[in-house]
């Protein structure tokens, strides 16, 4: 095979500088263009940082990995839209962009093997310096690009490339007309028509007439648009609460327009905030929007539309700790429905999703006398919101609680966005909430499918507390159901259990999952935690990715011939500043070039010191195997002067026995599982470790130990 280590070796060093330094240094010289909204297939795209990404037609952020791949599709940064921080997280993150078809050779840099870049990122070793010359003329030396080994799991590498013929250079560049159509991501030949950045200085802003911040019952408020854009303007809108309330069109593209529209408070519940902001698109397809206005209602609806019931499954209003009832709301809009919700006690408990053409939809969930206190009263109320953004809230009911929990407290799951369908391109969070755990809350989590997918953790002192993880169409298979529940560990509250259709999903049943060992929550100033990976795909793992931060930190290149396969990386908290965030996930890619994220995980960097706590491991009976019916006992004991807040026992990197502590916060404590022989398939090694955590989140783990079953 064509190799450069003497036609190109000068090349060697010389684009080995880190993407970060790379991209900065170049966008810095660059003007790029004002704030625009959304994420328009075939737009380029930042937020507040350098970094730029394409969006593809599958609704995904693109990342250029450095210049020199950006410098193969475009030529400069004039298309280039600013969003907000907010805005650009909100678009989901799709995978690394490959250099443009045939463009430009590459090689690694730990591997002088020179290789041409074929349509989907396929590489083709270039067997001898004939070939090239062939191919890219007698300086192909000069279109050596190095890429970072750390990219070149971006790439599969196909056959090689022997015979110029087998390689139709300027075919393949002219069949790559856009990112979308090189990622599979859209048909053949479709060529991405970029908006373009604003120029000429536009100008969008909302006003109030009256100019109020509150809104009464019998009330009205005209809202209006104000554009001024020497590029012409296409259209005007009006947005409320994040949903088009008005657009107002414009013939001829003037260079100056209004829109307006009139609210009655009387069609908002009393409180309801209302946040306004104006958009324009011109004449370039630029879109520009104002600054938000946010006001609120006083008084309480006096008229509306829609009409919301509450019906319960049992007549009765007491409720026993050991009995459940049934609430359904009922809700009838002829302005069609966009979602339908319960609350209890003030908080969102169910919400269901529907598509706004319906004109009637129901939303159910069930209540638990055992999550409430004795004594206490639960409030119920209905709310439906059609799609104009204009909601409608039922009368309360009361149910009274007998012989209820002593512990009390109930969690809930939300969505965004709120929907019962899931398709094979997009993704949804769920989140968790937990309220009112007298005991406080240690360990909350998020299960699909019966599985933990997202864990957090609290001291124990908090009697409120959330969990957040994305959950993407790609990772389950086509027409199945989703189940979704979350509770928190060791006061047995439990949400009520959701269903999301997948729709046009595939059926390599895909899945990346992160752990941290030890497990915790915080990073303390020279501590460690271990992340590990565990990727599962039926089309085999060929590589997987870990990012800090969003930068990668390590990839681990696989021989693509197993389902199920693991890397890990260790952080410290040393190298953080004391107070910020670390987000960390990981990507997985198979065989065929199809990729999948996990959930994203943040921890938090402490300033104090690592704990002056120890723990330490025993089995009983000491042995080293287990086999048949035996069972062995693992016990943990911990010690830590801050107060141990948990005690938890890891087999294989799993938390599978925590125990939390709770009152006046002992400094030592222990807790003991039970390993049986039958649970496991014999010839399992298990590793086994326990773990402490203070009330400060710092976790000491104990030495590990082997146990084989037999």
């Amino acid at each position: 095979m064509l190799n450069t280590s003497h036609s190109v070796s000068r090349l060697r060093g010389l684009f080995a500088f880190f993407v970060a330094v790379s991209t900065c240094l170049t966008l810095a010289s660059f003007p790029l263009a004002t704030q625009a909204a959304g994420c328009t297939s075939g737009q380029l795209i930042k937020g507040s940082l350098p970094s730029v990404y394409y969006c593809g037609a599958d609704g995904k952020r693109y990342v250029f990995v450095n210049l020199k791949t950006y410098n193969t599709w475009y030529s400069d940064f004039s298309t280039v839209h600013t969003i907000t921080d907010s805005a650009l997280a909100a678009v989901p993150l799709g995978g690394n962009i490959t250099y443009k078809p045939g463009t430009r050779l590459v090689k690694i840099t730990s591997d002088p093997t020179v290789y041409a870049v074929d349509a989907g990122g396929v590489l083709h070793a270039i067997s001898s310096e004939a070939v090239a010359t062939q191919l890219y003329g007698s300086a192909w030396s000069q279109t050596v690009d190095d890429l970072p080994d750390a990219f070149f799991v971006n790439y599969r590498v196909g056959s090689a490339i022997t015979s110029a013929a087998q390689f139709a250079r300027s075919s393949v560049t002219s069949a790559a007309t856009s990112i979308n159509v090189d990622k599979g991501l859209a048909a053949a030949g479709t060529v991405d028509i970029p908006v373009p950045a604003p120029t000429g200085n536009p100008v969008v802003t909302l006003g109030l007439s009256p100019n109020v911040t509150t809104l009464e019952s019998g009330q009205t408020v005209k809202v209006t648009v104000s554009v001024s854009d020497p590029n012409g303007i296409s259209t005007a809108s009006i947005f409320l609460n994040g949903g088009l309330l008005k657009t107002c069109s414009q013939n001829g593209l003037p260079t100056t327009a209004t829109c307006s529209t009139t609210l009655y408070g009387g069609y908002y519940a009393d409180q309801t905030p209302l946040t306004f902001y104006g958009q324009e698109v011109n004449g370039n397809a630029s879109r520009i929007v104002s600054s938000s206005t946010t006001i609120r209602t006083s008084g309480g609806s006096t008229s509306t539309a829609g009409s919301v019931a509450l019906s319960f499954s049992s007549s009765s209003t007491t409720l026993n700790a050991g009995d459940m009832v049934t609430v359904t709301v009922s809700a009838n809009d002829p302005a069609g429905i966009s979602s339908v919700s319960v609350f209890v006690n003030g908080a969102l408990v169910q919400s269901c999703g529907q598509s706004g053409l319906n004109t009637a939809a129901t939303c159910s969930t069930a209540i638990y006398g055992s999550n409430y206190p004795s004594g206490s009263n639960i409030s119920v109320y209905g709310q439906e919101v059609n799609k104009n953004g204009v909601p409608t809230i039922s009368a309360t009911s009361n149910l009274s609680v007998v012989n209820g929990s002593t512990t009390g407290g109930y969690v809930t799951l939300s969505f965004l966005p709120n929907a019962t369908t899931l398709t094979v391109g997009d993704s949804m969070d769920v989140n968790m909430s937990a309220f009112g755990v007298a005991l406080g809350i240690t360990d909350f989590s998020v299960f699909v499918n019966g599985s933990r997918v997202q864990r957090c953790s609290a001291p124990g002192v908090n009697k409120s507390g959330s969990c957040r993880v994305t959950i993407y169409g790609s990772n389950y298979a086509s027409g199945s159901i989703v189940s979704i529940y979350g509770d928190t560990e060791g006061s047995l509250t439990v949400s009520p259990t959701y269903s999301i259709s997948i729709l046009a999903g595939t059926t390599t049943n895909s899945n990346v999952a992160l752990s941290f060992s030890p497990y915790a929550t915080t990073l303390a100033a020279g501590q460690t935690t271990t992340v590990s990976v565990t990727a599962t795909d039926q089309s085999h793992v060929s590589a997987i990715a870990i990012y800090v931060n969003n930068a990668l930190v390590k990839t681990c290149n696989l021989p693509g011939t197993r389902t199920t396969e693991t890397c890990s990386v260790a952080i410290s908290g040393s190298n953080y500043t004391s107070g910020s965030t670390v987000s960390v996930y990981a990507q997985a890619s198979n065989v065929n070039g199809g990729t999948s994220l996990s959930a994203t995980s943040t921890l938090t960097v402490s300033s104090a010191a690592v704990g002056n706590g120890s723990v330490s491991l025993f089995i009983s009976p000491a042995t080293s195997s287990i086999t048949g019916t035996q069972t062995a006992t693992v016990t943990v004991n911990a010690y830590d002067p801050a107060g141990l807040a948990s005690v938890n026992v890891f087999v294989n990197g799993v938390n599978v026995h925590a125990c939390s502590q709770s009152g006046i916060w002992p400094t030592g404590a222990s807790c003991s599982y039970v390993i049986s022989a039958g649970n496991y398939a014999a010839g399992t090694s298990l590793s086994i470790y326990g773990q402490g955590v203070n009330t400060s989140g710092i976790a000491t783990r104990s030495t590990t130990s082997a146990l084989t079953v037999n």
